[in-house]
């Protein structure tokens, strides 16, 4: 889980105008006056997630801004008076907050106070691998609860599927996701070593389908 970003008496003070300024929308986050804000929270988060996305996990190794993108778990366009909230942040790869988009990700209604129940993992409240298995960050994701299920679909974290260019429709997903669950379980390092290369056998075997 993530410590959220703390802000100055005078980003405080910057923040305040921008949400009480007249006719305040999402576009706001575009605002030139806001640009040493949204690096400084670009630049908190990267350092705290130590390089890695908080939804599909993998780990990039730069500290270029146009690497990584500033999340709001709530979109900004869903409900912009959580623009700015610490606990709404983070940063993702691009493709992930592409994918994610204006998604649903909590039932709440709340307009003013911060929700705590999401249909996703938050970055903020759950631990990750309590609600994902990573079997391969960047190929394979095995969900363990329905949250993780939610994560998997709305950030469409099996998207490697639809890099590799065939038809979603001609995977096995019940054959990976039997031997995910057996990876889940198994006891010792030979069993994973072998369940891992059933795995990459299955992923080719579907690309060449």
């Amino acid at each position: 889980m993530l410590k959220a970003i703390t802000y100055t008496e005078e980003e405080e003070k910057l923040i305040e105008g921008f949400l009480k300024s007249p006719g305040f929308d999402s576009s706001a986050w575009e605002d030139g006056q806001l640009k040493d804000l949204k690096k400084k929270i670009k630049d908190f988060y990267v350092k705290e997630q130590k390089n890695v996305c908080v939804y599909c996990r993998v780990k990039m190794p730069s500290n270029n801004g146009r690497v990584w993108d500033v999340e709001h778990v709530i979109s900004r366009i869903e409900n912009g008076g959580f623009m700015f909230e610490p606990r709404n942040l983070c940063v993702s790869c691009p493709d992930c907050n592409v994918s994610k988009g204006v998604k649903k990700v909590t039932n709440s209604k709340a307009k003013k106070s911060y929700p705590r129940n999401f249909i996703i993992a938050h970055p903020h409240f759950d631990k990750y691998e309590d609600h994902v298995k990573v079997i391969s960050a960047g190929s394979y994701y095995f969900a363990r609860t329905a949250k993780g299920e939610q994560t998997i679909a709305v950030c469409r974290l099996n998207r490697f599927y639809e890099v590799a260019e065939y038809e979603a429709d001609g995977i096995d997903l019940d054959e990976i996701q039997s031997l995910a669950a057996q990876l889940e379980a198994a006891t010792t390092q030979k069993q994973r070593q072998e369940l891992c290369r059933k795995l990459a056998v299955a992923s080719i075997s579907n690309i060449d389908k």
